[in-house]
């Protein structure tokens, strides 16, 4: 029943022709299935749904055609499709490890740099090392993420924060390589970096839950250890009356004698 209601969700984004998000939620579906089930053989069933899937969209849509064949050979048409991609790298390759500068670059040349290339714009002005540095900070934020999901006792907020922890991670890492050429572009911007009201507001909504599943781990603690410290004062409380009663039990056993 689950997978049949994340099916639908993810075939209305199929149907919408936003195949970048589709694969995000798929994913992160497919994570959270294993971590409520603990069952490996979904995982295995689940990617090769989503490989064969894939494909099926090769053939069915025009610009996954168009987008794979300009991830495998830019040059091909380098000034109409594979101009964008192009761009990138040579964005990327000028800046250098240490970047041109703040505002010294040409990121405007790189279509749409301001949304789906924004880490190449970056590369471009900044460098690469200050890029890493931001990949950095989005890894502890992911780490992060994740901590609090194991952490969680109840499993219901256990499987959200896992969750969301996969989409936020997902997301960069589909962006990030679609801008260096590892997979085809994809759409998928970088969360609170790129452009965009929707993107924007969708990380700060994740960000929220986050923060309101790390408070209720913090109560949770908070409550647990002070079960604890009953349990303990319960405990020390019988003991103290055992050893009364034995006291009281000797002092009437020498009264009698």
């Amino acid at each position: 029943m689950t997978t049949g209601v994340a099916a639908l969700h993810v075939l209305i984004l199929v149907m919408s022709r936003d195949l970048g998000a589709a694969l995000i939620y798929t994913v992160a579906y497919i994570f959270m299935l294993y971590i409520a089930t603990e069952k490996i053989r979904w995982v295995f069933a689940g990617f090769s749904a989503t490989a064969i899937a894939s494909v099926a969209a090769y053939f069915l849509f025009n610009h996954v055609r168009v987008r794979v064949a300009i991830w495998k050979d830019p040059w091909d048409d380098p000034l109409n499709k594979g101009w964008q991609l192009i761009q990138s790298m040579f964005g990327i390759s000028t800046g250098g490890w240490y970047g041109m500068g703040f505002t010294n670059g040409m990121p405007n040349s790189i279509p749409v740099a301001n949304m789906d290339f924004i880490f190449a714009s970056l590369c471009e002005e900044m460098g690469i090392v200050f890029c890493i540095g931001i990949l950095l900070v989005s890894l502890g934020l992911i780490l992060q993420f994740f901590w609090i999901s194991t952490w969680m006792r109840q499993t219901f907020f256990k499987i959200m924060a896992f969750g969301i922890a996969s989409v936020y991670g997902i997301q960069i890492l589909i962006n990030v390589a679609g801008v260096i050429k590892l997979v085809p572009l994809t759409g998928i911007t970088y969360p609170l970096l790129s452009y965009g009201g929707s993107s924007l507001l969708s990380t700060f909504f994740i960000l929220g839950i986050m923060e309101g599943l790390s408070i209720l781990k913090v109560k949770e603690d908070e409550e647990y250890e002070r079960e604890k410290a009953e349990q303990a004062a319960r405990i020390e409380a019988a003991r103290k009356a055992e050893e009364n009663a034995a006291r009281q039990f000797g002092f009437n056993e020498r009264t009698l004698d």
